[in-house]
């Protein structure tokens, strides 16, 4: 859904959560024609698209026919994790085109507003978000992405959460013997940072993890 709302430039999207389901994904692996599974769910939702009669500052496109085995809530938390994954760009050194990045950014979703539906689209956006802030980093380049500028984030990331982050300079490293890290480190002019961090949201028995 995300990609083809991308591929004709629609900003919002609606989705009705009561017939939504996950169908087979086009030009997934063993596909015989991936790029003509592709244009065909570009088709299908444009076809959703006219037949609704929305224009492009406010597509609509439904999920129709079947049923997947999963209670609504699931689908849910699975529909808004790769809604939030598939609309990830790493655009952070990229001049924006004419007209700007494609991206989708306002999803609709119709559907109950009960508590558990409420939890399982806020468990959802946060691990999308996690992940996609974890592709950040991946994405940025070695250059930028410096050990010492590295350790900034899971600071902020953790910040007022049971996690205890700790992180080893060059001497407490010596100190442990971690010469393969150190060895490493000699390439580099910037100084070697290892970061440690221990979940320590168990029961005071338990270990940290």
């Amino acid at each position: 859904v995300i990609v083809a709302a991308k591929e004709h430039k629609l900003e919002r999207i609606v989705i009705f959560l009561d017939e939504f389901v996950f169908p087979s994904l086009p030009g997934a692996p063993g596909s015989v024609d991936q790029e003509k599974d592709q244009e065909n769910l570009f088709h299908t939702e444009e076809m959703r698209s006219n037949k609704n009669g929305v224009k492009n500052d406010g597509e609509e496109i439904k999920a129709e026919d079947g049923g997947a085995g999963l209670d609504k809530a699931a689908v849910l938390e699975l529909l808004v994790e790769n809604i939030e994954l598939a609309n990830y760009e790493f655009n952070a050194h990229k001049t924006p085109p004419h007209g700007g990045f494609k991206e989708v950014r306002e999803v609709v979703i119709v559907g109950d507003d009960s508590a558990g539906y409420k939890r399982a689209l806020r468990r959802a956006q946060i691990v999308a978000g996690e992940v996609n802030a974890c592709r950040d980093l991946a994405n940025t380049p070695g250059g930028e992405m410096t050990p010492k500028y590295l350790t900034e984030k899971p600071r902020a990331a953790t910040e007022g959460l049971p996690i205890f982050v700790e992180v080893l300079g060059r001497r407490e490293m010596e100190r442990e013997g971690m010469g393969a890290v150190l060895g490493v480190a000699k390439g580099s002019s910037e100084e070697p940072q290892f970061i440690s961090l221990e979940y320590r949201g168990g029961e005071k028995d338990e270990a940290p993890i």
